[in-house]
């Protein structure tokens, strides 16, 4: 009975230990690139492509932004950072920024759908991460990517 219940309980830290993140989306999601609990999806270049699924709308362009992600974060603060970019009423689900970003820089990016003046809100994750350390929570989370190294 020990043993049986030894194992059971190694099992399910086994378990709990690679649980994927759970992600729900708010808004569009992204397709890349597509940094998820709070991980960092690396990209090769500085001016990157980014795509996010379309709208089922009729009539929708698209707004797109970027902020550089604060350099320390604060507990409870959920600052994206400075805006570095920003276009409005994008036709397309693709766009290859025309600025160059900062080398070896922490990025975070969302876009939003627009039909005229009217504008949704940005496009979120809320992500729970399950692991033998505890369980996590991001809430209202801009979309995660790092540039590369010089």
């Amino acid at each position: 009975m020990k043993r049986a219940l030894l194992i059971l309980s190694i099992l399910t830290i086994l378990v709990l230990g690679c649980t994927p993140p759970m992600v729900h989306y708010h808004g569009l999601k992204p397709v890349y690139p597509y940094g998820k609990q709070d991980l960092a999806q690396h990209v090769d270049t500085i001016q990157p492509e980014f795509k996010w699924e379309p709208a089922v709308e009729d009539g929708i362009t698209y707004d797109f932004a970027i902020w550089k992600a604060p350099e320390k974060r604060v507990a409870g603060e959920n600052s994206w950072g400075e805006l570095v970019y920003y276009r409005l009423n994008l036709r397309d689900t693709i766009h290859r920024i025309e600025t160059p970003l900062e080398y070896n820089t922490y990025y975070h990016w969302s876009v939003r759908k627009r039909r005229d003046n009217n504008v949704s809100s940005w496009s979120v994750f809320d992500s729970t991460l399950v692991s033998m350390m505890g369980t996590f929570y991001l809430k209202n989370s801009a979309f995660r990517f790092k540039t590369p190294k010089k």
